[in-house]
């Protein structure tokens, strides 16, 4: 937290160096402002229109609670999210478009398995799963 964040409603963490995103930069104002240079992609809030309005925007640091390890790749993040993957445990999924419910577009899904790396090729309703991707097996409700 910083000094007085619940009077300021507009955060932007604006930072693209590595060491400013760890140290958890934001640009802070009180209201959120609508004009061109403010939105994004630009954030150009220096050339804010209405100022006088909404007020100037304020650097301040937030260090978030774990340290950003920078970008992953979709494989890396995805092997992270396997690896994160518990027996027992209940994860959402968003359904396919012919089997969504008359509830909500989501499946309900109570892992039986950890997640692990398939050895070979193999059939599974319908669907063809290459060696070496990352399952799970599951327990679904809908």
């Amino acid at each position: 937290m910083y000094k007085d964040a619940k009077k300021y409603h507009y955060r932007a963490g604006l930072a693209v160096e590595n060491e400013a995103v760890r140290s958890g930069l934001l640009e802070i104002r009180r209201r959120m402002c609508g004009c061109p240079p403010c939105l994004p992609p630009d954030f150009n809030f220096g050339r804010c229109m209405v100022k006088h309005v909404f007020g100037s925007v304020v650097s301040t640091h937030c260090p978030p609670k774990q340290k950003p390890r920078g970008a992953l790749t979709q494989t890396q993040a995805l092997v992270e999210f396997s690896e994160s993957l518990v027996a027992n445990e209940v994860y959402t999924d968003r359904a396919a478009e012919d089997q969504m419910g008359v509830e909500d577009p989501y499946w309900l899904a109570k892992l039986s398995t950890r997640s692990y790396q398939t050895k070979e090729e193999y059939f599974f309703a319908g669907d063809v799963t290459e060696a070496g991707f990352l399952v799970a097996k599951v327990r679904g409700q809908s």
